[in-house]
């Protein structure tokens, strides 16, 4: 049945719209903690309703979140062998109010509210204007009104409403973009990478709104031949620096391309965008069947579909060959999927000999050493790559280093601020480890304490990269 709209329900701040489980398990954590939310549709044009997502009471130490679906029947809305009510919001009131469980041992305690990502509809204003156009989508320019009032220009990415119903395609946008947008929330500012502004839960299909760059997309800007010869290498190192904080946010990324890089009109403006196949972890094996972009890919993911931080450093390899080659297709010899076969059989690499734009002899050797090593294990991380490429700019004509002192500031403060989290958690875990002695647990004796302690003394301190 149709979802009948329950607009004074919507106007809660404990409803949340379209979200997937991995958000309420982010927002909901004490037993009682509860918000409602759509169910996401299956497919396009399927019906959707609306759903209450609540933590049960725990019974082990792991957090348990229970959904219960609002069913319509002929006297009202009601929870399964509940009592029925005219409305949504008159149901959830009651149950709220009252604090009677709607199942065993499961109420409606903490009513739990948006979070500043959740974007009204009513506080965003779209232009027609589209500033890109895909498969699945577009993105239009906005203005997003702060608390303030203030109106904040926006780029604002839109699934396509009007896809055939293929199967669960329209499922799989909306739980991408969900997924996009936690990899944002996750990725602190930089200098060096799109912020995300929020995400519209309201609609169906969600909006993504992000900040806006004026200009065009790397690969586009490099195809009309606009960008000179002293640009080339400080994009590299911004988005050397933007992946570089990417992967120091514990995030992969995936899909680094020119055609991912945004560039401004006047050139000082470089982030890495669209985070549709970003996933939280060192590394992702995909199971889908669905095509990825071969000619970026490295050889692991050609062979098992396996990603990482690792990989992405391939794929940045082949984007600094783009930015030599006048944003030309990689491999353009081959089609898509003979690159496997170039790779994994004849083990053959990509080659900057007939390159555009000759590139810094030492950048060549390392990429092709260093970057397009086939083992990932041997492969450099993209922490070395960023110290390779201070190597190669202070070797550069002045004019270009001054370029990209904003940039290395920033890929300074981005690895300052991840050593200093990293020895924050450090400090805690061991805090939470001396107040569980400090409970009954008994403490180690003297005599292991010495000889970790000699342990200590004796090894190297570790570096924060490796």
């Amino acid at each position: 049945m149709p979802l009948r709209v329950d607009s004074q329900l919507e106007a809660e701040n404990y409803f949340h719209g379209f979200l997937d489980t991995d958000d309420v398990n982010e927002i909901l954590q004490k037993s009682g903690d509860f918000l409602v939310r759509y169910t996401v549709p299956i497919s396009h044009g399927a019906d959707y309703n609306y759903v209450v997502s609540v933590v049960a009471k725990p019974t082990t130490k792991e957090k348990v979140v229970k959904d219960f679906a609002i069913m319509e029947k002929d006297k009202g809305f009601m929870f399964e062998d509940g009592i029925p009510m005219s409305s949504v919001f008159e149901l959830i009131s009651r149950y709220k109010n009252s604090k009677k469980p709607i199942a065993d041992g499961i109420a409606l305690i903490s009513p739990k509210r948006r979070k500043k990502w959740e974007l009204r509809m009513s506080s965003l204003e779209l232009e027609a204007t589209r500033l890109s156009e895909g498969n699945f989508g577009h993105v239009l320019k906005g203005f997003l009104k702060s608390p303030t009032g203030e109106k904040i220009p926006v780029a604002v990415k839109q699934p396509k409403t009007n896809l055939p119903p293929d199967g669960n395609l329209a499922n799989d946008l909306v739980n991408q973009m969900l997924c996009e947008a936690r990899a944002l929330r996750q990725t602190a500012s930089h200098l060096n990478v799109i912020s995300l502004q929020g995400i519209v839960t309201e609609l169906n299909p969600p909006l993504l709104v992000m900040d806006l760059v004026e200009g065009s997309d790397l690969a586009k800007a490099l195809r009309s031949q606009i960008v000179s010869d002293q640009h080339r290498l400080p994009i590299i190192i911004g988005v050397a620096s933007g992946l570089s904080h990417i992967h120091l946010n514990g995030i992969v990324h995936r899909d680094i391309s020119a055609q991912n890089v945004l560039l401004s009109h006047d050139f000082t403006k470089i982030k890495i965008c669209d985070f549709g196949l970003a996933r939280i972890g060192p590394s992702y094996t995909a199971k889908s069947t669905r095509p990825i972009p071969y000619k970026w890919m490295a050889p692991e993911t050609l062979m098992k579909r396996v990603f990482s931080f690792k990989t992405d450093v391939w794929s940045f390899g082949v984007l600094v060959w783009e930015v030599y080659n006048d944003g030309a297709d990689p491999y353009t010899f081959l089609k898509p999927q003979e690159t496997r076969v170039f790779l994994l059989e004849k083990r053959e690499k990509l080659g900057f000999n007939h390159a555009v734009i000759e590139c810094p002899q030492g950048l060549v050797d390392f990429i092709t050493k260093s970057i397009f090593e086939f083992s990932p294990e041997k492969r450099c991380n993209i922490i070395t790559v960023c110290e390779k490429l201070k190597e190669i700019l202070s070797e550069q004509d002045p004019t270009v280093q001054q370029r990209c002192i904003p940039i290395l500031m920033e890929m300074n403060r981005s690895r300052q601020t991840a050593v200093a989290s990293s020895r924050t958690r450090k400090s805690q875990s061991l805090d939470d480890n001396r107040r569980k002695t400090s409970r009954g647990t008994k403490p180690k004796s003297p005599h292991v304490r010495s000889a970790r302690s000699k342990e200590k003394k004796n090894s190297k301190p570790r570096s924060p990269d490796s």
